[in-house]
C-alpha cells in the first residue's frame, strides 16, 4: 500500500493527544508505526480487504531503529496505543506482531459509506470541540475574575449548563496557587498556564476535594524519576491523583528505590517464614 488516507488534523484527535499526554513527543512515533504497517498492506486500490489483511510482523530491531527508541520505550508506546484502541500487538521473541484494522477505514476514501461516516464524525468532533472550548473559556474567565477579586467577594456565577460553582472556583484558585508556589520553589520558574492546565486543576479538585491543595504541593516535591523528567507536569498529578493522595496521607513518597526496598523486605520476610517452618 503506497498511499493511505491521513487527515492533516489527526494529531489533534483525542487518541493522539492521549499518546502525547502519556509519552510527550514520543507519542508521535505512532505515525511511523502506522506508515510501516501501511507499507506492508498488500491490497489493490479497489480491494475491500478484511481485518486479517491488517496483521503485520516486524523484527523488533528494525522497529526500534526506525523509531529511534529503546526496546522499553517502544513497548511503552505500543502499550499506550493499544490502550487507546489504535492497534493491538504482541512481542514473540524477536518478532513484533501488530494488528491495525484502522488502516481499512483510512483506505475507504472513495466509498459513499466512508464519506457519510467522515461527515458525521467531523460534525460530531466539531460540536465536541466547540463545547469543550466554551467550557474552557468560561473556566478561564472565572479563574481570572477570582484571582483579581478579594476572596470574600463571591465570583459571578455563569448561567450555563454545568457551570463551575463559586466554591469550586475558589478551590481551583487555591490548588493553582499551591502548585505555582511549589513549582517556583522547585524549578525557579513560573509554570505554564493554559486551558489544558486549568482543566486539569479543575478535574483534580473534583477527584480529591480540599486535599488537592496539599497533594499537588506534595507532588511537586516528589522525586520519582518520571515526575522529575517531566518537570512535574500538572497532568501527571491528575493521572496519579489517588496514588499521590495515599502517599501524601502516609507522608511516604514512593520512588523506584522505595519499591525495590519493599520487594527486598518482602523477600526476606518470606525467607524467614520458610526457615521457621523447617
Amino acid at each position: 500500500m503506497e498511499w493511505f488516507k491521513h487527515f492533516s488534523d489527526m494529531h489533534e484527535g483525542r487518541s493522539i493527544n492521549n499518546l502525547m499526554d502519556e509519552l510527550g513527543h514520543t507519542g508521535l512515533c505512532f505515525f511511523l508505526i502506522q506508515e510501516m504497517c501501511a507499507g506492508k498492506l498488500a491490497l489493490k486500490p479497489h480491494e475491500a480487504g478484511t481485518e486479517a489483511d491488517c496483521k503485520f510482523s516486524f523484527h523488533t530491531r528494525v522497529v526500534r531503529e526506525r523509531l529511534r527508541l529503546s526496546h522499553a520505550k517502544m513497548e511503552r508506546l505500543l502499550s499506550v496505543a493499544q490502550a487507546n484502541g489504535l492497534l493491538s500487538y504482541a512481542v514473540v521473541g524477536s518478532t513484533l506482531q501488530i494488528d491495525m484494522p484502522i488502516l481499512l477505514d483510512l483506505r475507504e476514501k472513495d466509498s459513499r459509506k466512508a464519506r457519510r461516516r467522515r461527515e458525521a464524525g467531523v460534525q460530531m468532533v466539531s460540536q465536541e470541540l466547540e463545547l469543550e472550548l466554551d467550557k474552557e473559556l468560561e473556566l478561564e474567565k472565572e479563574l481570572s475574575r477570582t484571582a483579581q477579586a478579594p476572596v470574600s467577594q463571591p465570583a459571578e456565577v455563569i448561567e450555563i449548563s454545568q457551570a463551575p460553582t463559586t466554591k469550586n472556583i475558589e478551590l481551583n484558585r487555591r490548588i493553582w496557587n499551591s502548585y505555582r508556589d511549589a513549582y517556583i520553589r522547585r524549578w525557579n520558574k513560573e509554570p505554564v498556564r493554559n486551558a489544558k492546565v486549568n482543566r486539569n486543576i479543575s478535574d483534580l479538585g473534583k477527584r480529591l476535594g480540599e486535599d488537592a491543595v496539599a497533594v499537588i504541593q506534595f507532588y511537586v516535591g516528589h522525586n520519582k524519576a518520571y515526575y522529575v523528567e517531566h518537570t512535574h507536569d500538572v497532568g501527571l498529578c491528575l493521572k496519579d491523583a489517588e496514588s499521590l493522595h495515599t502517599q501524601w496521607a502516609n507522608n511516604q513518597p514512593i520512588t523506584r528505590n522505595e519499591v525495590r526496598q519493599m520487594e527486598q523486605n518482602e523477600f526476606y520476610r518470606a525467607q524467614m517464614e520458610r526457615m521457621g517452618q523447617r
